[in-house]
């Protein structure tokens, strides 16, 4: 399911054609579709410090001892809204699009995480979060036309006109030459 703009970046004008769309099961063929990630205590704190610290929000200190990560999600398109991190510098939030920038991707250092659609697990003990493993769908921030839909849409045999229209509702497909 795609979202809205606001949805990924509050900041951003609401646009009439970007209000999300149901991608039913046409981009599940996609390799990309289903992941999961681990991510290990000392991962964690690397991540979440380089993320804080790059913001001028957090000191060299502040994610010493992580005691947990609480995730907040919009139950509608199942993707994480909010994310809080209690640590020892305190309570550290980022929300929507900058969750994926936030923690990272262990699988490939220096990339995001691949989307904010995902569930949760994780592994605590008297030393705080020993363990995050994030389960998720998709590839994106979500915004406008899913690339992978697209194409199992074509496959299904849709056409070009009727599929732009199911990713930007409302928005008029005009010949410019």
């Amino acid at each position: 399911h795609t979202i809205s703009i606001q949805e990924a970046w509050p900041d951003k004008d609401p646009q009439p054609f970007l209000t999300g769309a149901d991608d039913d099961d046409y981009c599940k063929w996609a390799k990309t579709f289903s992941w999961t990630e681990t991510f290990t205590g000392g991962i964690l704190k690397a991540n979440l410090l380089r993320y804080f610290t790059e913001r001028k929000q957090a000191g060299d200190r502040d994610f010493d001892f992580i005691d947990d990560i609480l995730f907040f999600m919009d139950e509608g398109s199942g993707r994480a809204i909010r994310m809080d991190v209690v640590c020892n510098g305190g309570v550290f939030s980022v929300e929507k699009d900058q969750i994926r920038w936030a923690l990272g991707r262990p699988s490939k250092p220096g990339s995001i995480l691949p989307s904010t659609m995902f569930r949760f697990e994780k592994l605590k003990s008297e030393n705080g979060l020993d363990e995050l493993v994030i389960t998720g769908t998709g590839n994106g921030h979500g915004v406008g036309a899913c690339q992978c839909g697209i194409i199992g849409r074509a496959r299904a045999g849709q056409k070009y006109k009727d599929i732009l229209k199911t990713y930007y509702n409302g928005a008029e497909i005009i010949k410019v030459y």
